[in-house]
């Protein structure tokens, strides 16, 4: 049917009250007055309607009982004087405030304007080499000025030295037949405090750790033997040679002897 209108089930294969096999359903009278009316009412549909109930004829059934007629009709078509409501995707908007960049923003500009553009872009180039070059120069100066620096505090150290190195010439140039061993153990002894006096002002410490408790961070254990009695474990017990610290650097562990444990010694 071209109104909208379905039949549901066939007809009944069964027989009548009189035995006889029915036929079709529409073959029957009353069915036939129910098609004409519903055919009557859909002419009279605008033909917005008229799409309608073409898709609520699904809901449309009529069903035919032995002498009697049974029509439902159950339409979904709205009244045609009702406003139809048209539902369209929304399609959703960007943004007023993050409008979209132009796929071809870089043609855009205008011939003046990539010139000057193109002129500080080589501006920044042309700054960009005269900085590395500074700073490479900067780094050269530095190191430069540095090994000067060291340079300059090592002179002045051994300059501060000259006055114990001409002591000790004069002791060696004496006349061995005058000079007794007093005597040169005495011009000997002059020159170490003289020696010691600049050293230790230039932050020059000797390690002598006898008697103290062993430190493996700045003693090099030569020798164990066993503790005398009355003696504490892990102790100095002799110095073999003085170590030496230059403010916090360790220039040479001092070499010792060290008490162990009773029984333990080697």
């Amino acid at each position: 049917m071209g109104h909208g209108l379905s039949p549901i089930g066939e007809g009944r294969r069964g027989g009548g009250p009189d035995g006889k096999r029915l036929g079709a359903p529409w073959a029957h009278p009353p069915a036939r007055e129910a098609l004409a009316r519903l055919a009557e009412e859909s002419s009279r549909l605008t033909p917005e309607a008229r799409g309608g109930a073409a898709g609520a004829g699904r809901n449309c059934r009529i069903g035919v009982s032995v002498g009697h007629v049974r029509c439902r009709y159950l339409s979904a078509m709205s009244d045609p004087r009702e406003p139809q409501v048209n539902e369209e995707p929304q399609v959703a908007t960007p943004a007023p405030d993050a409008p979209a960049a132009p796929p071809h923003a870089a043609a855009a500009i205008l011939p003046s304007e990539q010139g000057a553009l193109a002129a500080e872009l080589d501006e920044l180039k042309d700054r960009h080499l005269r900085l590395v070059a500074e700073f490479d120069n900067f780094r050269k100066r530095v190191a430069r000025e540095r090994l000067e620096l060291a340079d300059r505090s090592q002179g002045a150290l051994l300059g501060r030295l000259l006055d114990a190195l001409d002591d000790l010439e004069r002791a060696l140039a004496s006349d061995a037949a005058t000079t007794t061993a007093e005597m040169l153990r005495s011009a000997l002894d002059a020159v170490s405090r003289k020696l010691w006096k600049e050293l230790g002002a230039a932050g020059l410490e000797r390690v002598v750790p006898t008697g103290e408790r062993f430190d493996p961070t700045v003693h090099e254990a030569i020798a164990i033997v066993p503790a005398p009695e009355g003696t504490p474990a892990q102790q100095v017990g002799a110095t073999y040679q003085a170590g030496y610290r230059f403010k916090d650097q360790l220039l040479r562990p001092a070499r010792v002897q060290v008490f162990g444990e009773a029984g333990q010694g080697g």
